[in-house]
């Protein structure tokens, strides 16, 4: 029995997964579940699980792949379990070793704090772009711009390097360059790593309000 409801247990999951994800971690459900744990006292393995499968299955891990491993159910007990990790990272990178650097401190489970305190009236928010690849904006920059919709295009340009987010007219390219995006996180939009790498790595990069659209450019 739980006191948790399924939005709080699902808002949680979603921002560890997304910690797990910006750390490039190779980790298993019950890696997700264990730290969710330390938010949600109450909340069991079981239903976290169909979450954690369900953001694998929406690509809202991003380029991460699963890979079928051994391991011990309580510590014990031979089981398999799907291993999520990045393509360029090995399932043999997964020990104990690793696993024991997993935990993170308890998360929020508000649905609508933001992850970085912008208030409306802000312009300009920095992106986090996590070792996966991806960027993060912050959802209330999005809605200071007047995006409120769930799903918003992406499209990148390499000369000079930028990434706009606009307001989705169902004519738009789905390819290398272009994306549609929905929101994978309470209050954050990730932004494809294909679509970030016109960026030169380790390149800071800013999100900044624009005529009802949001630019990612380098910072200044």
């Amino acid at each position: 029995m739980t006191n948790s409801s399924d939005a709080v247990v699902r808002a949680v999951t979603q921002r560890v997964v997304d910690s797990f994800t910006a750390q490039g971690a190779l980790f298993t459900g019950l890696d997700v579940s264990n730290v969710v744990k330390n938010t949600l006292t109450d909340v069991r393995h079981r239903q976290c699980a169909p979450v954690i499968r369900e953001l694998f299955e929406r690509g809202a891990m991003g380029d991460y792949t699963q890979t079928l491993i051994d391991v011990l159910a309580e510590g014990h007990k031979p089981t398999q379990a799907y291993l999520y990790h990045l393509p360029e990272h090995p399932a043999s990178l997964y020990d104990d070793a690793h696993r024991s650097q997993l935990a993170i401190p308890p998360v929020s489970t508000s649905m609508a704090i933001d992850e970085n305190a912008l208030g409306s009236a802000a312009a300009e928010a920095p992106v986090v772009i996590g070792r996966d690849g991806r960027g993060r904006v912050p959802r209330q920059l999005l809605l200071n711009a007047g995006l409120v919709d769930d799903a918003l295009y992406a499209l990148s340009y390499t000369g000079p390097a930028r990434v706009t987010l606009t307001a989705p007219t169902g004519l738009e390219d789905e390819d290398e360059m272009g994306a549609t995006i929905e929101y994978e996180h309470p209050s954050l939009l990730h932004i494809p790593r294909r679509l970030m790498s016109v960026f030169a790595p380790g390149l800071k990069v800013v999100a900044r309000v624009s005529h009802e659209q949001v630019e990612l450019v380098p910072a200044h």
